[in-house]
């Protein structure tokens, strides 16, 4: 009954759109605001139209903005205070308790580590270019779901960001995609299938439902020969995925998810073998600590302790774990997400240490997702946009963003990171002494040839005597012909060095490799061989076959501390693979100073190279 007429409109006219019309602020839009609402009380004939002109004319009177501090990290601190909100021990009703959070000067310890959480705000901004798509993230420690890290959104603080302060990561609901596979194939194990049981590839499949036909297809349409189960997950294959859930049935995926800990109604449907069904980015990571933890989950724990303003303990976290998983399921579902990382749609992720993870893109690229983990730790990345279903492509982003892309990079960079000094933890690994490793052209589900776009050649793993044995026809027309003839030598150049070994294998023949400079030739690629293709060979035969690049197993040379065009010029004369991260280092100090130099490498120098030296440039 204290406000004029004036004041009521002006804040009448704010519930719109808060932000935007904040009159400190924005005073010409919370006007105009004002006179829209008096004009309405006009038309209703509420007040005259000399009680709108006199109110219009009135100067609004605002209370002097007061500055009450930021928040340091305002999407962790935001839902910290919601949870205590719904906090028994804090108050029996609402008010009791909202009293007690903001009045009561209550001592609250959360699980929150500047470090990390440093590392992952440091990690986006390293990646996301400005105006790019908004990120959320949770880090957490899966042997007590401790939540280390949080990102909810751009700036919680930006008047003019309409969803500033709706947290993402724990409030927001998107589709995983292919993230979600993993609980499939944990229902599967459970089933009694095996990492190894083969499954029909192809390009698409329909599957009858009690809700009628589903129809899958693979993404990007890649035809796939008859797979592992192992090697439709590195390459997440929609197909033989669509085939495992209607194997083991819906109910059994969500009966794993949601005790992993995913808390959405999830529905028993066959679409949520590929992600069909919106999850929050903090109950995914969360699920994913099911798998790290040995097939135990543990809830998210963002308090550990609260005292009142005595110093008395009110609360003490007590850490709710419950076992999901066998640890013979969960490691087999391990075995196979260190694969992903290692060779398959998950190789961005690739930290120097045994990692394992699983991408998710949604339909038309509007959601992409990575969730990785070592035994000490599991994070979340999700990118999108909040408005609504808006794709990921150009020109709205450089390129088609996928899993495989911006959120495995910005994981890769925030592990680096957050896992430096930590020793390395063991993950299960898949046992591959049974398989031969055969290039396929993914595009026309053949083996692979010297003309077939690289793109589309994939090295799978598949079990002896089961690979293609036919050339592809469509992009090497004049090749080797229709099958393979033990006694002829084939044509191997062009092939990567696994897939011309797997063809060796097949026609009982052997190799021997000599690794050589092959200029702009892709390092792994076959690009000399004796005999040459064509001649005649006996029962048994060796052919010595010339392929691109160093030799495995070099040792790395010494570059720390040189400037990033010094270290990679001393690795390309040495022929190692190598990549960088650009990354400030702790020490703002230090890498201001120190711009352009190279102050992290692994692995580090003297060490032997398995695949390739990462190197940390200061921005």
């Amino acid at each position: 009954e204290d406000l004029t007429l004036a004041e009521s409109a002006l804040l009448a006219g704010l519930i719109q759109a808060p932000s935007r019309t904040d009159p400190h602020l924005h005073p010409d839009a919370a006007a105009s605001r004002r006179d829209l609402v008096l004009r309405k009380l006009v038309d209703l004939g509420w007040i005259t139209a000399d009680e709108r002109d006199q109110a219009a004319a009135e100067v609004p009177l605002l209370v002097p903005r007061t500055d009450i501090g930021k928040a340091r990290y305002p999407y962790f601190v935001s839902e910290v205070q919601r949870r205590l909100l719904d906090e028994p021990s804090l108050g029996a009703t609402a008010q009791d308790r909202y009293n007690s959070v903001f009045r009561g000067g209550l001592r609250v310890h959360t699980t929150l580590d500047p470090r990390v959480q440093d590392a992952a705000e440091a990690a986006v901004r390293s990646v996301i270019p400005e105006g790019g798509p908004y990120t959320a993230m949770t880090a957490i420690d899966p042997r007590n779901g401790h939540v280390l890290a949080l990102i909810g959104g751009r700036d919680f603080y930006d008047p003019d960001d309409p969803v500033a302060k709706f947290n993402l990561a724990t409030q927001g609901r998107r589709q995983p995609g292919s993230a979600f596979k993993p609980f499939v194939l944990a229902a599967a194990l459970e089933r009694g299938i095996q990492l190894d049981s083969v499954f029909d590839g192809g390009e698409d499949v329909t599957i009858v439902t009690t809700s009628g036909d589903w129809f899958v297809e693979n993404y990007n349409g890649a035809n796939f020969p008859p797979l592992t189960v192992t090697e439709a997950t590195v390459y997440s294959v929609n197909v033989v995925y669509a085939r495992l859930v209607d194997l083991v049935g819906p109910a059994a995926v969500e009966r794993i998810a949601e005790e992993a800990g995913i808390t959405t109604d999830l529905q028993p449907y066959h679409a949520i073998a590929l992600g069909g069904q919106a999850v929050s980015v903090l109950d995914l990571t969360s699920a994913y600590g099911t798998f790290a933890n040995a097939g135990s989950h543990v809830d998210p724990v963002f308090v550990v302790e609260i005292e009142d303003s005595a110093g008395v303990n009110l609360y003490n976290a007590v850490s709710a774990s419950a076992e999901v998983l066998s640890t013979n399921v969960s490691d087999q579902v391990t075995a196979a997400l260190t694969e992903v990382v290692r060779r398959g749609t998950g190789q961005q992720a690739r930290i120097g240490r045994t990692t394992a993870g699983k991408t998710g893109t949604s339909q038309d690229h509007v959601d992409a997702w990575f969730v990785g983990y070592t035994p000490e730790l599991v994070a979340g990345v999700w990118l999108g946009f909040p408005e609504g279903a808006i794709p990921m492509e150009s020109p709205r982003t450089p390129f088609s963003v996928t899993g495989g892309t911006w959120p495995a990079n910005i994981w890769a960079r925030f592990a680096s990171e957050a896992l430096e000094g930590v020793p390395y933890g063991e993950l299960a690994t898949v046992n591959t002494d049974a398989y031969v490793e055969v290039a396929v052209d993914t595009s026309t589900g053949f083996l692979a040839g010297p003309l077939c776009p690289r793109e589309h050649v994939h090295g799978l793993r598949m079990p002896l005597g089961s690979a293609p044995s036919i050339i592809c026809p469509i992009h090497n027309p004049n090749g080797l012909g229709d099958a393979l003839d033990a006694s002829v030598a084939p044509n191997l150049v062009g092939l990567d060095l696994p897939g011309a070994v797997s063809i060796l294998t097949r026609l009982g023949h052997a190799a021997s490799v000599k690794w050589a400079d092959g200029g702009n030739i892709e390092q792994g690629s076959v690009f000399a061989q004796d005999p040459e293709p064509g001649a005649s060979l006996q029962p048994g035969s060796t052919l010595v076959l010339t392929v691109a690049g160093p030799e495995p197993g070099q040792v790395a040379p010494a570059v720390l501390g040189l400037s990033s065009d010094d270290a990679t010029a001393r690795l390309r004369d040495a022929g190692i693979l190598y990549q960088i991260l650009t990354l400030a280092e702790d020490d703002p100090q230090a890498a201001a100073s120190r711009r352009g130099f190279v102050w992290k490498q692994e692995p580090a120098g003297g060490a032997p190279v398995d695949e390739r030296v990462t190197l940390w440039v200061n921005p």
